[in-house]
């Protein structure tokens, strides 16, 4: 499993290397239910169970706050680099 790179509500938000297709993207998992999100626009490109609408709008709101991080996280996970998480950058500022 790739580290988490944070949490919203109870959802964690993760990038995976070994996924076959490589649009920038991040997969939002929470119990029993997983979304996957594209970073350019902020289009859900995957649903599987039942996606709490309010954790999906937070999740959305620190993509849209921290885009740019997302996407250069997404490509350092892509070069097996670890990225780091927007906690720690948050920490750090």
């Amino acid at each position: 499993m790739s580290p988490r790179w944070t949490t919203v509500g109870n959802a964690s938000l993760y990038f995976y290397p070994d996924e076959p297709h490589r649009r920038p993207h991040v997969d939002v998992i929470g119990p029993d239910w997983n979304v996957k999100i594209a970073l350019d626009n902020l289009e859900v490109l995957v649903r599987s169970g039942k996606v709490p609408p309010k954790v999906l709008k937070q999740a959305l709101e620190v993509l849209r706050s921290h885009q740019q991080q997302a996407i250069e996280a997404y490509h350092a996970t892509m070069q097996h680099r670890f990225p780091g998480t927007l906690d720690t950058e948050e920490d750090e500022q």
